[in-house]
């Protein structure tokens, strides 16, 4: 052969023809051009091969191989001296073998730019053209794709796209030749037919050379005769059965059939090692088991390829059951590749034969992973007459009955040689493929960290910043789904820098239309079978209707339970709800246990509760919003709710809290029929009384606010219902200190409940008590206080309600005594008839405990405050504001005690920070916590320790010029009311704030400081 030879400088020389000791070289593969634009052997000769414009590429060759460090490089248009017929038809018999010895191949792609267009293009547009290259059309490429051992491609423009490995899909997918044999995989391994196969739609432009050109792929050589056409392929099919008859064909050795790479970014889990510990008995079948897009086909990728590479001798084979036709083609495959005879006549029962292979422990280990078997009827229904018409000799004989008896589940061989992966969304497919329960594992999602280290892995393309927060905040979002997960990552990468990871989850919070959007993406995943969508909501979708198909009515259970609150749905609100005409408990038990078997749904903390995943949830619902059923389902959530979901009453808050979740859930639907409309302000009514006594302030006047227009607008503005909507909205209101919307609310209230109910009905009572907290609080409250005595009876919660509130009336005005009186009253009552710690009980021993200190009765007062507090943090929480109140009264009482100083601080601290949180810092309340009146007052001591704690310095007085009569505080200026001189101090002491507080702090001007 001859080689080109780059010069420092001018063009490349040719080399003599070279026999042996021929130096390490490049190969240049590409397209020709018209005759004409091509260097030939003569102008590299003459000098005169610039002027061509096929010089570029001889350019382009010798400058990547300089880069390359080699000096020697071939192309074919001009290292041929094609005028001589000896050395042409010696160069195209030995063109096979000079592309396997070159140390690198550059395939020059002339009809690919790599060059944007515009800032949006992006690697696709480059694949886009790099799989309709004519480059993959001609026949010469062929050979020169597989004999060399580097294959790298580049544009036009000289910029490299990968080589053949990191190109593997793309090629593969293009050309349909394994991705085994672009790794070298010997030739000789594939059949005549599977290599024939590859050569479809390539062409020459020389009838010939469409035989001459696959001389080296078949390992066969004859004389070359252009111009006799398509006698040559004749020819050639001649010389290949001639050649295999001569060559006893050798066992083929074992190999791979994985149709996915292994993924670089495969995070490790648990799972994998229990597979790997039953992977290497005898005849092992092990079972995944999981949603769709769990990552349970990413665990079997990953267990092949470990299988092989702990043991390069066993065979590793893939087979796709999610229909007869695909497990079928998948089998064929495993023929052609363990080289079975005759597998490719028409009428060649290829199950059998397989099945025949796999059971013969003379052909050695293999390890097969059998991919989405979801579907019962795929995987043990009969097969018809065309899966299987004749009966090969290898077929074993636990098969040798009728063929049209077999399932292809009767084609999965025991083998003590083998072993078997099965993938799948059921748990009953499973089960009837696999005899022992251990070897079933469910593949639930990932744990936060992994799931975290996989988005971290697969955004490693994308520049921006990821903090841990965004991260551990978008994989909850996802459900911990790898799926998910790798959709988002791959998302954010192709959109980076404009979508960042805060982004996209602000638009995967923002609205059901955006989350849909963001779920329905389906971005290629090499990993994935390409049949199947990598969009999240499509592959549940999937599950959905196989569900149906096999048991419709717990497709419907699945409908109702994603109305509801996605954890803690009891079972009490499902069974026989969700369908008509059922067998009662066993149907209910069925249809459950089928959607678990689906991973649709889990059980929650107890054995009467269930889970659904956030994202199977909201699927569930596109799902059913894409079959027009959604509205129907709606409504029947509603209706459960509404006999189910109580009053707020306090005998009632265990039930309530437990269904709280759904009636928020319930809250977010718009129902339609007039009926369900009514019913669904009922249940909101119901929810905002509860959520007002749970201190859920916000959620209360929302749910109460949509109760009244509904009501409103459905049943007019004096209904006695719209009228219980109004007294709802104006008890939410005054919760959260909107006093002045909340007295107009409980005014409108009165006035209707007068009109329609009369002036002693006890809701009309109950108006009077309410509107008493604004104005004429004294007279408002002995007139609801003399209306239910008559009406309800002096025992009565609501009579007792008042007599408690008009005690409060009392205390404000300094009547202490009838105050006290009063308020024993009520607490003997509440303790009576409602119970030592029913929250009107505690709500009436802390008014008590106000009462006593206000007479200076400091120590019961004390005790009245810790029994209030204790018994609020049992029955509400911690951080109920009923809760916080009593915890700031005790903060109050003990301030005025100076052993008790820091016991003081600490309360009111908490109560501080509690209503922050709870209520907010523009909440009344909050603010009234914090005025200086109503602070804590102490010695020294107790303002030493507030000055720590709002960074306060106290600053000898000798180290700045003393000021008679004023405490100096640095960071005011003017002078707060509080901090002003006081009077003819007989001392002073000077104080610095270092730094602003955190809260505007001030002290009592009227305390007498002395020194030290």
């Amino acid at each position: 052969m001859r080689l080109l030879k780059s010069e420092n400088r001018g063009e490349p020389s040719l080399t003599k023809d070279l026999i042996e000791d021929i130096p390490s070289y490049a190969i240049l593969s590409h397209t020709w051009g018209a005759d004409e634009e091509e260097v030939t052997f003569n102008d590299v000769k003459d000098r005169s091969s610039k002027s061509k414009a096929g010089y570029v590429k001889i350019q382009f060759c010798e400058e990547q191989a300089r880069r390359d460090g080699l000096q020697y490089f071939w192309v074919d248009t001009c290292c041929i001296d094609k005028a001589n017929h000896t050395e042409l038809s010696e160069a195209i018999t030995s063109m096979f073998r000079w592309y396997r010895d070159a140390v690198k191949c550059y395939v020059y792609l002339s009809d690919v730019s790599a060059r944007k267009r515009d800032n949006n293009q992006t690697k696709r547009t480059w694949e886009s053209a790099f799989r309709k290259s004519r480059w993959f059309t001609r026949g010469w490429t062929l050979q020169e794709l597989l004999a060399p051992k580097s294959v790298e491609f580049f544009s036009r423009e000289g910029e490299r796209l990968g080589n053949k490995n990191t190109l593997e899909r793309l090629i593969h997918e293009t050309t349909q030749i394994p991705v085994v044999a672009l790794h070298g995989t010997p030739l000789s391994n594939f059949s005549v037919d599977e290599r024939m196969r590859w050569t479809v739609n390539r062409n020459t432009k020389r009838k010939e050379d469409k035989a001459y050109c696959l001389m080296g792929i078949f390992d066969v050589s004859m004389p070359l005769l252009y111009g006799e056409g398509e006698k040559a392929f004749l020819r050639l099919k001649d010389e290949i059965d001639r050649s295999s008859k001569a060559k006893p064909r050798p066992s083929p050795p074992p190999s791979v059939i994985i149709p996915f790479r292994r993924d670089r970014d495969f995070v490790e889990r648990e799972v994998l090692n229990d597979i790997w510990q039953r992977a290497f008995e005898p005849a092992a079948r092990i079972g995944l088991v999981g949603l769709g897009g769990i990552g349970k086909t990413q665990l079997a990728i990953e267990h092949a390829y470990r299988v092989r590479e702990d043991d390069p001798k066993t065979w590793v084979f893939w087979v796709h059951a999610s229909s007869a036709a695909r497990f079928e083609e998948s089998y064929k495959k495993i023929a052609e590749r363990v080289q079975l005879a005759r597998w490719d006549e028409p009428k060649a029962d290829v199950l059998g034969m397989v099945h025949g292979w796999l059971s013969d422990e003379n052909n050695g280990r293999w390890t097969m992973v059998v991919d989405n078997a979801d579907s019962r009827n795929v995987m043990f229904e009969p097969l018809d007459g065309r899966t299987m018409t004749q009966k090969a000799p290898l077929l074993s004989s636990a098969l040798s009955s009728s063929s049209t008896d077999h399932s292809l589940s009767d084609y999965l061989p025991s083998s003590a040689n083998g072993s078997i992966v099965i993938t799948s969304r059921t748990r009953e497919v499973v089960e009837g493929l696999i005899e022992y329960a251990e070897d079933i594992f469910d593949v639930g999602p990932m744990d936060a960290e992994a799931a975290v280290t996989l988005l971290r892995k697969k955004l490693k393309k994308y520049s921006g910043g990821i903090a841990q927060d965004d991260s551990v905040h978008l994989v909850r979002q996802l459900d911990y789904i790898p799926l998910a997960i790798t959709q988002a990552a791959a998302y954010i990468n192709q959109r980076a820098p404009r979508v960042t990871l805060s982004t996209y989850v602000e638009t995967l919070e923002k609205s059901d239309a955006d989350r849909v959007k963001l779920l329905q993406m389906d971005i290629r995943d090499p990993r994935r079978d390409r049949w199947a969508s990598s969009s999240i909501i499509a592959t549940w979708h999937i599950s959905f209707e196989h569900l149906r198909q096999a048991r419709d009515s717990a497709a419907r259970l699945l409908a109702l339970m994603s109305l509801f609150d996605r954890e803690g749905i009891p079972d009490h609100l499902l069974r026989e709800r969700y369908i008509e005409n059922q067998d009662g408990e066993n149907d209910f038990e069925e249809d459950i246990a089928t959607l678990r078997a689906y991973h649709l749904v889990g059980m929650g903390v107890s054995d009467n509760l269930f889970d659904m995943h956030r994202l199977v949830q909201f699927s569930t619902k596109k799902w059913l919003e894409l079959h027009g059923e959604l509205g129907r389902w709606q409504e029947r959530c509603v209706d459960i709710l509404s006999e189910a979901f109580p009053t707020g009453d306090y005998a009632n808050w265990r039930t309530c809290q437990a269904l709280f979740p759904h009636v928020q859930a319930m809250a977010t639907y718009r129902v339609d029929r007039p009926d369900s409309v009514k019913v669904w302000a009922t249940v909101l009514y119901r929810g905002a009384w509860y959520a007002s006594e749970s201190g859920r302030y916000r959620v209360a006047e929302r749910m109460a606010q949509a109760s009244l227009e509904v009501r409103e607008e459905v049943l007019g503005l004096d209904h006695i219902q719209t009228l219980d909507s109004v007294n709802n909205l104006a008890v939410a209101l005054r919760d959260q200190g909107k006093y002045e919307e909340a007295e107009s609310m409980n005014r409108r209230a009165l006035v209707g409940r007068e009109k329609v109910l009369g002036v002693e009905h006890p809701d009309t009572l109950w108006s009077v008590s309410n509107l008493a907290l604004y104005e004429e609080a004294e007279s408002m409250n002995r007139r609801a206080l003399v209306g239910r005595e008559k009406v309800l009876g002096v025992e009565h919660p609501n009579t007792l309600t008042s007599v408690n509130n008009l005690a409060r009336v009392l205390r404000g005005q300094g009547k202490y005594e009838e105050a006290e009186s009063m308020n024993r009253r009520a607490l003997v009552g509440m303790e009576k008839v409602l119970g030592v710690e029913h929250p009107d009980t505690l709500g009436s021993v802390s008014n008590l405990a106000l009462v006593l200190r206000g007479q200076g009765k400091y120590e019961e007062a004390e005790s009245m405050n810790r029994r209030a507090l204790a018994g609020s943090e049992k029955v509400l929480g911690v951080e109920h504001p009923d809760t916080l109140t009593s915890v700031y009264c005790l903060a109050y009482l003990l301030s005025a005690r100076k052993s008790f100083l820091q016991d003081a601080l600490d309360l009111y601290q908490r109560a501080v920070s509690g209503y922050d949180r709870v209520l907010g810092v523009h909440h009344p309340t909050t603010a009234a916590c914090q005025a200086p009146q109503v602070r804590p007052r102490a010695t020294l001591q107790n303002y030493i320790m507030m000055y720590n704690m709002y960074c306060i310095r106290i600053v000898p007085k000798q180290q700045l010029q003393p000021t008679a009569g004023r405490i100096l505080v640095s960071h005011f200026s003017p002078l707060p009311p509080a901090l002003q001189p006081v009077s003819r101090p007989p001392y002073y002491i000077i104080l610095k704030m270092s730094s602003p507080p955190a809260r505007s702090t001030y002290l009592d001007p009227s305390l007498r400081l002395k020194e030290g």
